[in-house]
């Protein structure tokens, strides 16, 4: 999983720096330039959509995702444990849902052979990220799971009930 992580902040940083780079070209060929340039906009947004898929696995793993625990918080550990495998199962669909749904925009797009306006990127390439995010997903939601299970989080279950019952 490690190095599933490295590609992924390979992949994810030089899209953002990218679209950073992009974005503050557009900005001095517009406001000091006076030369507006029209695919600034589709290169920018492509590489922070795509870093922002990408990024979704990561703020999964580092548990960085928004949630509300205040009923959560209050509730024995071994119900918090379902709960979560819950969530992670739920999870996992979702991730094949984006894989399976995002995998028929690409061989949609692929078989229309449709372009961008401005950028003539194929649109294969702006909807292959749909599926490819669904992967690093399930990939998170799997370390997730395996976690769950590991020997460590059944040992302090173990601990918890001891205290919990007294």
């Amino acid at each position: 999983m490690n190095r599933i992580a490295k590609i992924e902040k390979l992949i994810m940083i030089p899209l953002f720096l990218t679209g950073m780079c992009v974005c503050l070209y557009g900005v001095i060929m517009r406001y000091i330039f006076n030369n507006p340039v029209h695919w600034i906009e589709e290169i920018f947004a492509l590489t922070l959509v795509w870093a922002i898929f990408i990024g979704f696995s990561s703020a999964l793993k580092n548990d960085n995702h928004i949630s509300l625990d205040l009923l959560y918080e209050f509730l024995p550990k071994k119900i918090q444990r379902i709960f979560d495998l819950v969530g992670y199962v739920i999870g996992i669909m979702f991730s094949i849902f984006f894989i399976y749904y995002g995998s028929l925009m690409v061989i949609e797009a692929y078989q229309i052979g449709g372009v961008s306006l401005d950028a003539k990127i194929p649109l294969w390439i702006s909807s292959i990220i749909m599926p490819l995010a669904g992967v690093f997903l399930i990939l998170a939601y799997i370390e997730k799971i395996i976690n769950h299970f590991s020997r460590k989080s059944i040992e302090e279950d173990q601990d918890a009930i001891r205290i919990f019952a007294g």
